[in-house]
């Protein structure tokens, strides 16, 4: 079972042929991670998050700025019952933000019903960025689909409101770079691919291939990386740049790599 965060449909369907079938589980620490699981023998779907828990009321409400209503089985996603939080510990102004005046709790994600009732995540209402036409996008949702590629271990998606496009911030997979950048000639066996990791054939390289990925998961447009930069060392907690729950600390990302982000937007234009 996976949970804790999202996971990508391919990699779901790839564990689900070489182990056993992959089922999803959905919840947060502000519900004690209860609230929605898929049930092997109950209509089991790739992509899908399953029912809610008998615990568990569930609401969806209109997003307006993302396109999302009710009426069409969409919009965020709202929690009420038992194991939801109360309040934040002595955080007013949080617990006001995260619950509403009548119990429910604002999840921040964006989901639809299926046709069986089952809740589907579709998108990220937290973490939105728009960009400079004015459309938005949901980091979160760009980074579960862009850490499915190959050549990716971690990856922190960079959107700024004067940019059209967003940068990725890339933590490479040094196994699969290494096979990679003898392919293509930047290196010979048994050589570090450390050393070339800057090397601009490479990272071209990489980014098309993510392009491909993220294609064929369904992002387009906006959602489509104008380039990436690669960072050298893996994220940790001892290092600061991601929390204990693996989370990631975005400011401290980007300021590690600012002058590369920069000279990427100015070559995307």
């Amino acid at each position: 079972m996976n949970g804790g965060s999202a996971i990508s449909i391919d990699a779901q369907k790839f564990l689900s042929n070489v182990l056993c079938p992959m089922l999803i589980g959905y919840g947060l620490t502000e519900c004690v991670a209860n609230a929605c699981v898929v049930e092997p023998d109950h209509f089991f779907e790739f992509g899908v998050a399953g029912d809610i828990v008998g615990t568990m009321t569930a609401k969806l409400v209109d997003v307006e700025e993302l396109g999302y209503f009710a009426k069409n089985n969409q919009g965020e996603l709202l929690l009420k019952g038992a194991p939801v939080l109360s309040e934040y510990y002595n955080n007013p102004e949080e617990t006001a933000l995260a619950l509403t005046e009548d119990g429910w709790f604002r999840t921040g994600d964006v989901a639809e019903w299926t046709s069986r009732g089952q809740v589907k995540l579709i998108d990220r209402k937290k973490n939105l960025v728009k960009t400079l036409n004015g459309e938005y996008i949901a980091l979160e949702k760009l980074e579960s689909i862009y850490r499915s590629n190959p050549y990716v271990q971690n990856v922190c998606v960079y959107a700024d409101e004067t940019k059209v496009k967003p940068i990725g911030i890339v933590v490479p997979n040094l196994g699969p770079l290494s096979n990679l950048a003898i392919e293509l000639g930047v290196m010979h066996s048994g050589e570090d691919v450390e050393c070339y990791i800057h090397t601009r054939k490479l990272q071209d390289a990489v980014w098309r291939d993510m392009i491909t990925t993220a294609t064929s998961q369904g992002l387009n447009g906006i959602e489509l990386l104008c380039g990436i930069v690669f960072y050298e060392e893996e994220w940790t907690p001892e290092n600061g740049l991601v929390t204990s729950a693996q989370k990631l600390r975005r400011r401290d990302i980007l300021a590690a790599v600012l002058p590369d982000v920069e000279r990427v937007f100015a070559e995307c234009g």
